[in-house]
């Protein structure tokens, strides 16, 4: 399967194909480089898991950490990060590891959303007041 992934963490001074190029070294069979938007595009296995972090080293002996983003990746498993499969019918999790998963990321989502309320209260309710005209 082919996939974009959006390649951060490049500082600018690496921003140039040679970086591109050994960035997908790391990352198997690619089918293109896009240095201007940060990305390459790249063959995934969909039996091999997800990679979301590489390093990347150069001939000065510099190595970077690059985060990598699939662009348009609607499902995988979160505990073998293959897209073979869903979590929910992991070979590598018990029945009762899936649950408690779930209920984890529940929890988790809720947790977000509730601290995103809270920040938006906040902004609106301490907003300053805007400088009234002496009338």
């Amino acid at each position: 399967m082919l996939f974009w992934r959006d390649v951060s963490g490049v500082p600018n001074h690496y921003k140039k194909d040679e970086t591109y190029h050994n960035i997908r070294k790391a990352l198997g069979q690619v089918d293109v480089v896009d240095v201007d938007g940060g990305r390459v595009r790249v063959y995934v296995n969909a039996d091999e898991p997800l990679q979301f972090t590489r390093r990347a080293g150069f001939a000065n002996g510099d190595v970077i950490r690059v985060t990598l983003k699939y662009e348009d990746l609607h499902g995988y498993c979160f505990t073998s990060k293959r897209i073979s499969h869903k979590e929910g019918t992991c070979h590598e999790l018990s029945e009762g590891q899936r649950e408690k998963n779930r209920l984890d990321r529940i929890e988790q989502k809720e947790k977000e959303e509730r601290a995103m309320r809270e920040a938006f209260s906040l902004t609106t309710r301490h907003a300053p007041e805007r400088a009234r005209s002496p009338g």
